[in-house]
This record gives C-alpha cells, sequence and structure tokens, in this order.
C-alpha cells in the first residue's frame, strides 16, 4: 500500500495536466475559429479586403471604367501574406469579380470614391492614383524595351514621369513630388522602390535570340554587296 499512494498521486497529475491541455486546445480551436470569422468580415465580395476593393474601384473609376490596371492591382494584392489562404485566380476570373464588386458598389461609396473627404478616403484616392502613375510609367518602360529596343536610363524615367505623368493630372487632383524636385539620393531611392514594387530593371534590354555563324555570312555578303555597289555608282 505505500507504493500505491506515490502512483495515485502520479496518476492524478497526469489526469489534471490532460485536462489542462484539452482545456488548451479548446481555447485555441475558439480563437482561430473566432479569427476566421473576424477575418470573413474584414473580407469583402472578391474575397480581398474592403481596403483593396475600394482602391480597385478607385483606379477603375480613375480609368474611366477599365479594369485593366485595377485586376493587375488585385493580381498583385493576392500574393501578399494576409493573402496566403487565398487560392490563387486568374486575371480573368478577378475581372469578373471586380466587375460584380464594382457595380455592385453603394451609392454613397461611388460619391466617396469620386470626392475623396476624410483621411481613409483620401489615402485611398492617392494609393490608387499613385499605383496608376506607377502602372503607366512601368507599361511606357515596356514599350521602350519591347517595341524600340531601348534600354531608358533613370534619368530619362524620372523626365518621362515628370513631363508627361504628373503634368497630366487633371487640375485639383492630389499633387505629387516631380522626380526633378527631388535630391539626388531621394530620387535613387524613389527609383529602387519602383524598380523592386515592379521587379524591373530600367538599364537592360533583354539580349535577342543568338544569330546562326551561315545568317551572319549572308548578311555580311550583302552589305558588302550593296557597299561595292555604292562604289561603283559614285565612283
Amino acid at each position: 500500500m505505500e507504493h500505491d499512494v506515490p502512483l495515485a498521486e502520479t496518476l492524478k497529475r497526469l489526469l489534471k495536466r490532460i485536462r489542462e491541455e484539452e482545456l488548451e486546445v479548446k481555447r485555441d480551436l475558439a480563437s482561430v475559429a473566432k479569427s476566421s470569422v473576424q477575418r470573413q468580415a474584414y473580407r469583402g465580395g472578391t474575397g480581398f479586403t474592403h481596403l483593396e476593393e475600394h482602391i480597385a474601384s478607385s483606379i477603375v473609376l480613375q480609368e474611366h471604367g477599365s479594369y485593366n490596371c485595377a485586376v493587375t492591382y488585385l493580381l498583385r494584392m493576392q500574393c501578399r501574406s494576409h493573402h496566403v489562404t487565398m487560392p490563387p485566380r486568374t486575371r480573368a476570373d478577378l475581372t469578373t469579380a471586380l466587375t460584380a464588386c464594382f457595380d455592385g458598389l453603394p451609392v454613397h461609396i461611388v460619391q466617396h470614391l469620386n470626392h475623396p473627404v476624410g483621411d481613409r478616403w483620401i489615402k485611398i484616392g492617392a494609393t490608387a492614383k499613385r499605383y496608376l502613375n506607377e502602372f503607366k510609367l512601368r507599361a511606357w518602360i515596356i514599350e521602350q524595351n519591347v517595341l524600340k529596343g531601348l534600354a531608358p536610363p533613370s534619368s530619362e524615367v524620372g523626365t518621362y514621369f515628370d513631363n508627361f505623368i504628373i503634368a497630366g493630372q487633371p487640375v485639383g487632383a492630389i499633387p505629387f513630388v516631380p522626380r526633378s524636385d527631388m535630391t539626388l539620393i531621394g530620387n535613387r531611392r524613389w527609383m529602387q522602390r519602383f524598380r523592386d514594387r515592379w521587379n524591373i530593371s530600367l538599364g537592360k534590354v533583354a539580349s535577342r535570340d543568338i544569330v546562326s555563324p551561315i545568317e551572319i555570312s549572308e548578311k555580311v555578303s550583302k552589305f558588302r554587296g550593296g557597299w561595292e555597289c555604292a562604289l561603283f555608282v559614285f565612283s
């Protein structure tokens, strides 16, 4: 009997620990369930947060009904950490979801987006405009690289941003600091952040396909023939 007492106490302590662990697990499950409900309430009909939906809708309004830039914004947002549980969706899916969300916006929300009053709505409009400006700047860089075969330096990118994007803002629009008004260090930091956000390199153009030796020989032969003809004509 003397040996039964410690064993009984051990079993009691073990049972108590099991019950405490069980209660802890139940609290964790309840906390997860509560957080899930809060996250669902925090998200809008598209699966994104209400803030992200409003920014995307503001982009649509500022683009006069075009969804291209706004859908690109949502594609980038779904890679953020707070959307880790969101299954990735295609551009077509997001276009459909955003169209339904935009068409279902209450009238007072549309008024706030068109005429922002208050810190929240002014911030939404500024974020949308800033994203739209960078989207246009990126499109111009792609045009220079792909269509014209040019690699614009940072100074040229800043000049284009000032002369065409900032200068093209309507009267009364949210003011932005031109690149020319920045210090050299400030401009470099802005450009680096822009490159990081859009994953681009301003000073490089993708190399072309390697030309075969036969094609090089043919081009040189044609060049020589034309050069000899020119000498004959002007001699």
